[in-house]
């Protein structure tokens, strides 16, 4: 699995460049399967699962190193 990485994207409040992507929706592939390749991805940390409520408000990416959560 690859890392999603975000070369040009740098936390607003600590400036580390450890910041991942958040991934809205349910992650399920078929229903009732968990996909497991976007749970695997979580679990080792490249990406963060933001849940099923998608809004335009919500942030879109999270810093690993402050745990600060952003927008673009």
């Amino acid at each position: 699995m690859r890392k999603i990485k975000n070369p040009h994207i740098f936390c607003p409040k600590c400036n580390s460049d450890k910041v991942v992507t958040i991934v809205y929706g349910m992650p399920f592939e078929i229903i009732g399967r968990p996909d497991k390749g976007l749970l695997a991805a979580e679990k080792k940390g490249y990406i963060e699962l933001g849940g099923c409520c998608v809004d335009e408000k919500n942030p879109d990416f999270r810093c690993k190193a402050c745990g600060e959560a952003f927008k673009r």
